[in-house]
């Protein structure tokens, strides 16, 4: 069936005998074609449809589906509309991007006033600039972008009153409604962030059914419940995420979704699926279109590998993540795999190895000023001097952590743990198991703030 229908005038002018013989032609085949347009036909003036079957008998006429030359004129002036209409969409988007850039640029007062005055005409390619424009920035200053989705919002809120709402506008809605709920995540006001995506969903719900905003959405939203320890929750959205990428055949983001999930079932402590799963993501990923997603994928395989008690796979990994670190990481990225490599290296006995490599990783980011990573090395290091019996060198260290304590990048249920562990060095009371369960805490927690540390797990 057709998807583009004869006007009435054109049907009525059919029906008069008024249309010129190409035309007629063409909209003969469209009847054929069309129920629809049958229908309305028929319903139009009674006896249509015997008059128009009995054109279609006319003595000599081929039936109309063997007459591909009928749709030659009706086929070039598609052509004809479709370049105007990209040449015409491509010139709205470099305008939309342009004054996006302009509008990003001022105060939020005098971007409303330049919607009110008339200076601003929203449409949809100004609002996607816009929510482009918060997406690059919410991670660098997550206030800012904050208040660019609220001009989305007041963006789309003029456009649904200008007219009649519809299942696009509804997509800018949903859209918008999660960037902003993202920024609140990101600036740890978890109610609102969860109340705005409810309200993101909402719209989405009404929408065209695009695949790629529902995807987005549920992916911005998982990344919430994560962080809220509502794991299942999560899961659930990560899911129905790569359940829409994979309909539209994106295998890198499919790849990417799952790879959030082996994050998650890590801080569930299911390490040795978390490690599964991500065997079965590589495969999905296009390193050329992210070849920094593939250094954390490869980066957290290592990782995992060695926290399921596979060191040995883990070591035999350690190669190509640091060819991938050294091409696409930064010194960041060299510095915490130095550490993991020797982390690995004390889990398989050479001790020598494994204590110059968190020496340096430790050294490394205390430099950077990331203590979060320097006392997470610290315990690793921690637990080979207490392997080796080495309780003084062990006190020292807990000694030397303190300063740590002052980072603000440490929240209080890390800051908490790491004072267990540095009460039990003082005391020489410290073991190997609690080392490595703080470490393993700390690990898990690195994204989640709000995870609970509890002794003996």
């Amino acid at each position: 069936m057709t998807t583009t229908h004869l006007d009435r005038r054109t049907l009525q002018r059919l029906l008069d005998s008024d249309l010129p013989e190409a035309t007629r032609k063409e909209a003969l085949v469209h009847l054929r074609a069309c129920d629809h347009c049958w229908e309305r036909a028929a319903r139009q003036r009674p006896g249509a449809a015997a008059q128009i079957e009995q054109w279609m008998k006319e003595p000599g006429r081929k039936p109309a589906q063997f007459e591909p030359e009928m749709y030659a004129e009706s086929l070039a002036r598609a052509r004809d509309v479709l370049r105007a209409t990209a040449a015409e969409l491509r010139e709205q988007k470099a305008e939309a991007r342009q004054q996006a850039h302009e509008l990003m640029a001022m105060p939020f007062e005098d971007k409303i006033e330049a919607i009110e005055s008339g200076r601003v005409q929203p449409n949809r390619a100004l609002v996607d600039e816009i929510l482009t424009g918060c997406r690059a920035t919410w991670a660098q200053d997550a206030p800012y972008a904050e208040e660019v989705a609220e001009f989305a919002l007041v963006l789309t809120d003029r456009m649904s009153q200008e007219e009649a709402p519809t299942p696009t506008i509804n997509d800018l809605f949903g859209l918008a409604w999660a960037y902003y709920a993202n920024c609140r995540r990101i600036r740890s006001d978890f109610r609102a962030a969860d109340h705005a995506f409810h309200t993101a969903r909402f719209y989405v719900d009404r929408g065209t059914g695009d695949p790629l905003v529902r995807a987005e959405v549920s992916d911005l939203y998982a990344t919430c419940c994560r962080l809220q320890q509502r794991y299942d929750k999560a899961i659930g959205l990560l899911h129905e995420a790569a359940a829409s990428y994979a309909e539209v055949g994106d295998r890198h983001r499919v790849g990417r979704v799952l790879f959030k999930k082996t994050l998650v079932l890590f801080e569930m402590d299911h390490i040795a699926e978390s490690s599964d799963l991500l065997e079965r993501v590589v495969p999905l990923i296009d390193i050329e279109r992210e070849p920094r997603l593939a250094l954390n994928i490869q980066h957290q395989r290592t990782q995992a590998l060695h926290q399921a008690g596979r060191s040995r796979e883990a070591l035999d990994l350690l190669p190509e993540t640091r060819r991938l670190a050294e091409q696409y990481g930064s010194r960041i990225d060299r510095v915490r795999l130095t550490g993991v490599e020797g982390a690995i290296m004390t889990e398989l006995g050479d001790f020598k190895l494994g204590e110059k490599c968190l020496r340096e990783a430790i050294d490394g980011f205390l430099e950077e000023g990331i203590g979060y990573e320097a006392a997470f090395f610290s315990l690793e290091l921690a637990a080979l001097y207490l392997r080796q019996g080495r309780t003084g060198e062990t006190r020292q260290l807990a000694l030397e952590i303190a300063p740590i304590f002052e980072s603000k990048d440490i929240h209080s249920e890390a800051l908490a743990a790491l004072m267990i562990f540095q009460k039990a060095a003082e005391l020489e009371a410290a073991n190997v198991t609690l080392a490595q369960e703080i470490s393993r805490f700390l690990n898990r927690a690195r994204h989640s703030p709000q995870l609970h540390y509890e002794p003996g797990t």
